[in-house]
């Protein structure tokens, strides 16, 4: 015996609240900036992965 097919309704979804370090301080950022800050945080990682830590197979 078939059972009716109860259509599955989408709830909506809230964005996560970001946590205050995330969020930025004083004005906005312009794109260069922006894209300056990004840059930062690669080189940053990029070290951090090249210093090969003894966590990096985790």
């Amino acid at each position: 015996m078939d059972s009716p097919v109860t259509p599955l309704v989408a709830s909506p979804v809230l964005p996560a609240a970001l946590p205050g370090w995330a969020l930025p301080r004083g004005r906005e950022p312009d794109e260069v900036s922006a894209a300056f800050a990004a840059g930062i945080a690669l080189k940053s990682l990029d070290d951090l992965v090249r210093s090969a830590p003894a966590w990096a197979g985790c």
